[in-house]
């Protein structure tokens, strides 16, 4: 099944409402709120198996292959994706550049403090 062009939060929607028990692979991409998603796969049961990164017009997105199975995930795994993280890639300056943005922005909420961390820990990353 895929699921592309939505935000995380809608995609989450859909596989929690959905009967999805006997979907063996999911192609993902979320526009936003990845990490949304990614928490969300555990709850369903789907684990992520693969993720590349890929850009265009300026933007780069995660694509996201999730297949049945149970994986936790840290909170940065959530922000940049585990495989993501593990493989970097072409796209991965511009990629993780947008979620410190994101990141810091966030740092001004609630959980503020390990929202600053995560953007910390992409700062060494690239």
């Amino acid at each position: 099944m895929i699921i592309a062009g939505l935000g995380g939060d809608v995609i989450s929607y859909i596989l929690k409402k959905d009967d999805i028990s006997k979907i063996k692979c999911f192609i993902l991409q979320p526009m936003s709120k990845a990490e949304v998603l990614r928490e969300t796969l555990g709850e369903v049961n789907l684990k992520i198996e693969d993720e590349i990164l890929t850009s265009d017009m300026g933007r780069t997105y995660c694509i996201i292959k999730a297949v049945p199975g149970k994986e936790e995930y840290s909170p940065l795994e959530l922000v940049a994706g585990p495989v993501v993280i593990k493989k970097k890639g072409e796209h991965f300056s511009e990629y993780a550049t947008r979620l410190i943005r994101y990141e810091e922005s966030r740092a001004k909420g609630e959980n503020g403090e390990m929202h600053r961390e995560i953007a910390e820990k992409l700062k060494e990353m690239i």
